[in-house]
């Protein structure tokens, strides 16, 4: 059976889960600079303890990712992780834990959630929170997706209504920064970009009487280039795509 890293012998870094009764976990940190550029920087930076607190994920979590950054029991890792990140506010819950430890082997797979679950992923977002706009990225790269443009705008609208606070809306629109032109406005019906031309709307004036130019006649100004004219793709290969 392969060694686990929390078993190794004259440890000099101990990571301590206050959360989960104090529970420890020591280990080497050669060890996990070698498996990972994160706690390379991390122990590079001179540390001035030898005990990490780690307050946002239990112990369990960690000696799992421990453990696949070390390449021991990867296929239970992976088991692991795809049995706990299977939805929207899973997803949402351990993308920092994912991010942190670079395990990018999940890429496949959260990017599979966000084209068969975007609705659900972006109704659970936070336009305050880095990672969800990190995550509505992803939605919104996506050549897939298993929502109209419409809707997946209308659901971005309520998102932002629920949880902007006491943001104004340029300070909103400061915050999807370069995101606003992944949505595919020019895919959408004249009917459609009227409903989009309501305030608050992501659109400037201009912009929406372009946006209607190309629908209506596929007129193409400046003022809509950054926008992707292309219809994002859903046809019978879908499930072959998600596989």
């Amino acid at each position: 059976m392969a060694k686990k890293l929390s078993d190794t012998v004259y440890p000099d870094v101990t990571f301590v889960f206050p959360n989960d009764g104090g529970s420890t976990f020591a280990t080497r940190k050669f060890e996990l600079s070698r498996s990972s550029e994160v706690f390379a920087k991390m122990f590079a930076s001179g540390l001035e303890t030898d005990r990490i607190i780690i307050e946002d994920i239990t112990i369990c979590s960690f000696d799992k990712m421990i453990r696949h950054l070390n390449g021991e029991e990867i296929l239970e890792a992976c088991s692991y992780v795809y049995n706990n990140i299977m939805d929207a506010k899973s997803l949402l819950r351990y993308y920092p834990d994912i991010k942190k430890f670079n395990l990018t082997y999940l890429n496949h797979h959260i990017t599979n959630l966000c084209i068969r679950i975007p609705k659900d992923i972006i109704d659970n977002m936070n336009i305050n929170c880095d990672d969800h706009l990190e995550i509505l990225k992803i939605i919104l790269e996506c050549e897939y997706l298993l929502i109209s443009e419409f809707n997946l705008y209308g659901t971005i609208m309520k998102m932002i209504k629920r949880t902007s606070g006491d943001l104004t809306w340029d300070e909103v629109k400061g915050k999807l920064g370069k995101l606003i032109y992944l949505i595919r406005f020019p895919t959408m019906t004249v009917d459609e970009l009227v409903m989009c031309a309501k305030r608050p709307s992501l659109l400037t004036g201009e912009q929406m009487m372009n946006l209607m130019l190309y629908a209506k006649e596929k007129m193409f100004t400046e003022t809509i280039e950054l926008f992707p004219k292309i219809h994002r793709r859903i046809n019978s290969n879908l499930h072959a795509f998600l596989s």
